[in-house]
C-alpha cells in the first residue's frame, strides 16, 4: 500500500514550504544525493550545471550535496564569499591589474567609480558582482568545481543577464566546472546549461541533459542504491 504523500502532491508542497517532514515522508537529502552523485559523474571540465526551481523546493540542499561528493573525488569547492568591506574592488582579486580589469567585467563591474571605492561602500548587487568575480579569480583550474547559490537573485534582470552570458562564455572557455542555482526561469536561456537539474515543490527533482539538437534527453532521479547503470546520462558527445 502507497503512503498517503506519495497520493497528495499537496502534503509534499507543504513539507517543503514549512520545512518539516512529517511521518511517511522521505527525507528530501536522500533525493539530493542521488542527484548530486550523477551530476559529479558526467559534468566535465568546461561545463556548467544549473539547479533551477522555486524556493523552498531544495536547491540548496542538492547544491550542498553536490559539493561534498565533489570533493570526495577530488574537485575543489571554489564559492562567492563577502569582499572586505575596506578594501577597494581593483585591490581584492587578480594576479595583476590586467587580469584584475578582466575578471571585474566579466562580472559586471566596469565602472571606474565602482571599482576603486571601497567595497562596504557598494550597493548589494555591486558586492554581490564583486563576490562572483574573486570567485572567478580563485576558480582556474581543470579540478576546481565553481558553486554559487542565489545566483544572479541579488541582480536587477539586465545585469542578470550580461552576468550570466559572460560567466557561461568564461566557463565554456576555461577548464573550470560550475554549478548554479537560482530561481530566475530566464536563467537556462541566458547560460545554456549542460545539465538542468530541476525541482518542484511536488514531485521528485528531474535531472536533464541538452542535446545539442536543442531537444531533452531526461532521465527520472535515481533511487539512492541505483547502480552506475541505471544513473548513465547520455554520452558527452550528445550534450551541447
Amino acid at each position: 500500500m502507497s503512503c498517503p504523500w506519495e497520493r497528495d502532491a499537496r502534503v509534499r508542497r507543504a513539507c517543503c514550504v514549512f520545512g518539516v517532514r512529517p511521518r511517511g515522508v522521505p527525507d528530501p537529502r536522500i533525493n539530493a544525493r542521488a542527484c548530486a552523485r550523477r551530476i559529479v559523474r558526467v559534468l566535465a571540465p568546461g561545463q556548467i550545471v544549473l539547479i533551477a526551481g522555486p524556493s523552498g523546493s531544495g536547491k540548496s540542499t542538492t547544491l550542498n550535496e553536490l559539493s561534498r561528493i565533489a570533493q570526495t573525488v577530488a574537485l575543489r569547492i571554489v564559492r562567492p564569499r563577502p569582499p572586505q568591506p575596506d578594501l577597494p574592488a581593483i585591490s581584492q582579486l587578480g594576479r595583476d591589474f590586467d587580469d584584475a580589469m578582466s575578471l571585474l567585467a566579466r562580472a559586471g563591474l566596469s565602472d571606474a567609480g565602482t571599482i576603486v571605492r571601497p567595497a562596504g561602500e557598494l550597493s548589494e548587487g555591486e558586492r554581490a558582482r564583486l563576490s562572483l568575480a574573486i570567485a572567478l579569480g580563485r576558480a582556474r583550474s581543470h579540478d576546481t568545481l565553481l558553486v554559487a547559490d542565489e545566483f544572479t537573485s541579488a541582480l536587477d534582470a539586465t545585469t542578470a543577464r550580461s552576468v550570466a552570458i559572460s560567466l557561461a562564455r568564461w566557463i565554456r572557455l576555461s577548464p573550470v566546472r560550475a554549478a548554479l542555482a537560482g530561481t530566475r526561469e530566464s536563467l537556462i536561456h541566458w547560460l545554456s546549461p549542460d545539465l538542468v537539474l530541476q525541482h518542484d515543490l511536488a514531485r521528485d527533482a528531474l535531472l536533464v541533459a541538452r542535446d545539442q539538437g536543442g531537444t531533452h534527453a531526461t532521465s527520472n532521479t535515481p533511487s539512492p542504491d541505483a547502480t552506475r547503470a541505471d544513473m548513465d546520462l547520455p554520452h558527452r558527445a550528445r550534450v551541447a
